[in-house]
């Protein structure tokens, strides 16, 4: 099997949904910055929902 070099190839875990609904919007004709962007989106909103998990976590702890 071949590839393309300038192709990229991920495998997203099966209950990542962030990453997955990120890179649905991949094109096979977007630009690597594009793809880069987007995945840095993704990672980001990704750690912000884990700040926001540990949050409450340490919320209800207190309670």
């Amino acid at each position: 099997m071949s590839q393309d070099n300038n192709m990229l190839v991920a495998r997203i875990r099966k209950n990542d949904d962030l990453l997955r609904n990120h890179f649905k919007d991949i094109k096979p004709n977007d630009r690597a910055y594009e793809i880069r962007r987007l995945l840095e989106k993704a990672i980001t909103e990704e750690a912000k929902e884990k700040a926001y998990i540990e949050e409450l976590k340490q919320k209800e702890k207190q309670q």
